[in-house]
């Protein structure tokens, strides 16, 4: 009887093992889906891994399984078994994708909402394989080798001592180009506020007045005409002046001071092979090299702004600069919106370049009021200065012009202007200019 119950029980453990056995046979060879489900046929041209026996998704759920992978020559054929409960549209799409950081990859399909007929047995759908992880380290991993190099290239640089002098000149230069502007705006606000200059145009417009209300009194009665006769003879002579100018500007045109203009022109291009260099890394007398940031620090830059009063537009006009002193040559440069022409830009620009010759005399040539021109200067006194300024050459417009040294870097002026295609003078300026 031992025995019997013996050889029973180990009956009944062998009966239940190859149960057990023949179920896990029959779930994995999927027999029941391939019974009671449809098969579709998913066309990818690259499966990223996706394993024989994976699932298959229908919006996150879990509808069947992978049963046969077979490599085409150009894409690859996914077999699946999908349940007879699931009702798929035509169109739709499906995607191989990875269950999180480490899990196993899964075709999900992405259904075409917009169309009603369902897929059939054996029917086909398009696929693609999304984004996996061996993707997103490869290209992290690149990016970090490029990011490397480009950070080992920026140490080079900012590690290189000619750089690192050449930013330390530019952040000092720059810092005294803020402390001038800083002066310059502190010295125009001291001139806009200050109660002289107003009460030096409202007289400058009152004499403007009173000239006026004299030659309706001569218009009435001929009261002042001897004052009138001797300003009508004083402003005739100037006139013919102003002609002695204009001839000589004619005989400029001839070939002996053409011949003179270019050599003038060969003085700028050797002017402009000494910018060039000036421009380079060159050595100093002790064997140190400079380069363009610190040789541009060591140039004497001066700030400029003036103000002047048009009697005949009735008007103030305001002009700002910068010049650069390279010892007997400087360049300067400033902006205006003094503009007698309504149809052009509000703001005009010199630029120009000029040389002096002596202490008395000096020449400018370039823009003025954006126009090619020349202008000289005479300084007869440490506080005196006349200035001629002749542009436009196809209309000859001229602008001549009285310095008075007032007090340090302030002067005041007087002078007048042509216009375009005039003989009278026909503007008559006073102004205040500020040059540090």
């Amino acid at each position: 009887m031992r025995d019997t119950s013996k050889y029973l029980k180990v009956g009944l453990v062998s009966i239940g093992l190859m149960g057990m056995l023949l179920g896990l046979i029959f779930w994995q060879s999927n027999i029941s889906l391939r019974q009671q489900g449809y098969q579709i046929l998913g066309v990818f041209e690259e499966i990223a891994g996706l394993n024989k026996g994976a699932e298959v998704r229908y919006r996150g759920f879990a509808i069947g399984r992978v049963i046969e992978v077979t490599p085409e020559p150009t894409e690859i054929i996914v077999v699946c078994y999908i349940q007879n409960s699931i009702k798929i549209p035509i169109n739709s799409k499906a995607k191989i994708l990875f269950d999180g950081l480490v899990g196993e990859n899964y075709i999900s399909i992405e259904p075409n909402i917009l169309e009603k007929k369902l897929l059939k047995d054996g029917d086909y759908i398009d696929g693609s394989s999304g984004s996996d992880l061996s993707r997103f380290i490869d290209l992290g991993s690149q990016n970090l080798v490029h990011t490397e190099a480009i950070l080992e290239a920026l140490r080079k640089v900012f590690t290189s001592d000619d750089v690192s002098s050449g930013l330390k000149s530019v952040l000092i230069n720059f810092d005294v180009i803020s402390q001038r502007l800083a002066t310059l705006l502190g010295q125009l606000d001291v001139i806009t506020s200050n109660e002289v200059l107003p009460e030096m145009m409202g007289n400058f417009y009152q004499v403007s007045k009173d000239l006026s209300a004299i030659s309706h009194a001569i218009a009435k009665d001929g009261a002042g005409t001897e004052q009138i006769a001797q300003m009508t003879v004083n402003l005739s002579e100037f006139s013919e002046d102003i002609r002695i100018i204009s001839d000589r500007m004619d005989q400029l045109s001839s070939e002996e001071n053409m011949a003179q203009l270019d050599e003038v022109i060969g003085n700028m291009a050797n002017f402009s092979d000494r910018l060039n260099a000036l421009l380079s890394v060159d050595e100093t007398e002790y064997g140190e090299k400079r380069n363009v940031f610190q040789r541009i620090s060591s140039l004497d830059m001066q700030p400029l702004t003036a103000v002047t009063y048009d009697s005949e537009d009735k008007k103030a006009y305001y002009e700002a600069g910068l010049s650069l002193d390279f010892g007997e040559q400087f360049i300067q440069a400033s902006v205006t919106d003094r503009n007698m022409d309504p149809n052009s830009d509000r703001y005009l620009y010199h630029i120009q370049h000029g040389v002096r010759f002596n202490p008395y005399l000096t020449t400018r040539l370039g823009l003025f009021y954006k126009n090619p021109g020349v202008g000289f200067d005479w300084r007869y006194k440490k506080w005196g200065q006349f200035s001629l300024d002749i542009y436009n050459i196809t209309d000859l417009e001229l602008d001549f012009r009285h310095h008075f040294s007032l007090f340090g870097p302030m002067d005041v002026l007087l002078g007048v202007r042509q216009k375009p295609n005039s003989d009278q003078i026909n503007h008559y300026l006073m102004g205040a200019k500020y040059q540090f």
